[in-house]
């Protein structure tokens, strides 16, 4: 048994606490924006001349237009990513709070409310592709803890600044002091905050400690052993919490696979060579591939026809040792694709020819050691990450 391994740096940076702060610092916003309806009420409603009936359609206002837009939001997000969507939803639906400051009626309320619940219904799926860009598994729900204080802690402990602004200035400039100070974060946000893999902010340390516990990749040579290995791997790794895929078990193409492989930092997937060919991650979120056995050309008619024209000695072994060894070094690559990734490769087979290794990279530490040592060694290695 083969195993190539390299060690991660060991300190790292606190930049997902920053980004922490930034989304909670938004949330609180948030609930502040839609709740300053009710402190206004009272002023509004008799400068207006608004009767208790067509207040209550204001408040509703906001909740139509916050629900039909979840959607469409979130197919926004997906398509043009949480930096770009959390900058115009906060300073969108900040310029309709400052409007609602200079309504002349129950129209123009309405149109300001629907706008409001409109641009905020992105936030909150924001934070949650946040939180899994941001935070490893075991983090989570401690950080959602943290920004969902936001929710509450500027109604909590702001409201008397709001009724005191209210009954100084006025309630229009309630409305157009919180709109200012929502496009003044809307453009702090558009500033500092980055996807992991692009903030200056982050090292590689901290990059994979938030990719702790990692992917895993098995490759087969055989669908028979991959289904036996996915039998007994299923349900240990289920109770761990850790999400197994396998092709030819799954009732899913490759390609969903393996894009829910991608999506899904701490998952593990089981897969024949189709799914060496697709499977294309972040290398902080692939941390273990492991091969069952040497991956050799299958002994078809065409193999042997391209073994007899291009091998040159040894009964054409020499053409069966490069296919490997580009199959070898293929699924290395995917594992480390940068100077700065960090992963364990495994060929369980010990019947493996030294002279394959010859694929990876120079400096490669490739060690031959038992089961229990490779696991104990692995184990090891994930640790230090997490550490």
């Amino acid at each position: 048994m083969d195993a190539a391994l390299s060690a991660p740096p060991k300190k790292r940076t606190r930049a997902r606490y920053v980004v922490l702060a930034l989304i909670a610092v938004g949330t609180m916003i948030n609930y502040l924006d839609r709740s300053l309806l009710a402190v206004a009420a009272p002023s509004m409603s008799q400068d207006l001349a608004l009767g208790a009936a067509t207040m209550g359609v204001l408040f509703s206002a906001f909740s139509w237009s916050y629900a039909l837009a979840q959607i469409p939001g979130g197919m926004f997000l997906d398509r043009f990513g949480v930096r770009l969507t959390y900058a115009l939803s906060v300073g969108v639906w900040s310029v309709f709070t400052a409007l609602q400051g200079a309504a002349t009626g129950l129209i123009s309320l309405i149109v300001y409310r629907l706008g409001l619940g409109a641009a905020e219904a992105p936030c909150f799926p924001a934070n949650s592709r946040i939180l899994v860009s941001w935070f490893p598994q075991q983090e989570r729900a401690r950080a959602n803890s943290v920004y969902s204080v936001g929710m509450y802690f500027g109604i909590a402990f702001l409201s008397p600044v709001l009724f005191w602004v209210t009954g100084t200035f006025g309630w229009r400039a309630l409305f157009i002091i919180a709109g200012v100070i929502g496009v003044l974060f809307a453009l702090l946000w558009w500033q500092v905050y980055r996807d992991p893999e692009h903030s200056r902010m982050v090292n590689q340390a901290e990059l994979d400690h938030i990719a702790a516990g990692g992917g895993g990749l098995g490759l087969f040579t055989a669908i028979r052993r991959l289904k036996a290995v996915y039998e007994r791997l299923g349900p240990e790794l289920a109770r761990a919490g850790l999400p197994l895929y396998a092709q030819h078990v799954d009732p899913l193409e490759v390609g969903a696979l393996v894009d829910v492989f991608r999506a899904e930092r701490d998952s593990c997937l089981l897969g024949t060579d189709a799914v060496r060919d697709g499977v294309d991650v972040p290398g902080r979120s692939l941390r273990v591939l492991a091969f069952d056995r040497v991956p050799w050309p299958r002994p078809d008619l065409l193999h042997k026809a391209r073994r007899e024209r291009f091998g040159t000695g040894s009964g054409g072994r020499s053409w069966d040792d490069a296919l490997a060894r580009g199959r070898i070094a293929q699924a290395f690559g995917r594992l480390i694709r940068r100077a700065d990734d960090r992963g364990v490769f495994v060929m369980l087979d010990a019947a493996c020819p030294t002279r394959l290794f010859a694929a990876l990279p120079p400096g490669t530490e490739v060690l031959r050691l038992g089961l229990a040592e490779t696991v104990e060694l692995t184990k090891g290695f994930l640790a230090e990450q997490t550490g």
